[in-house]
Order: C-alpha cells, then sequence, then structure tokens
C-alpha cells in the first residue's frame, strides 16, 4: 500500500470520470446510429 493515498484517489476519480464521458459518448454513437 502506497502511503500517497491523496494521488491514488485523485488519479481513480480521473479514470473513472474518462470512463464514465467514454461511455456516455459510446451511449449516444449507438442511439443516433439506431435512430437512423
Amino acid at each position: 500500500y502506497f502511503g500517497d493515498g491523496d494521488g491514488f484517489e485523485r488519479v481513480y476519480r480521473m479514470i473513472e470520470r474518462a470512463c464514465a464521458a467514454l461511455l456516455e459518448a459510446l451511449l449516444a454513437q449507438t442511439k443516433a446510429e439506431s435512430g437512423r
């Protein structure tokens, strides 16, 4: 376990946010393609 837990938390939040944004974009693209 690393002593710098704060830094890890920040990185984890950043990755989580990026994954959420990617998933949202993917969902929007799928919705747009199915609407065609």
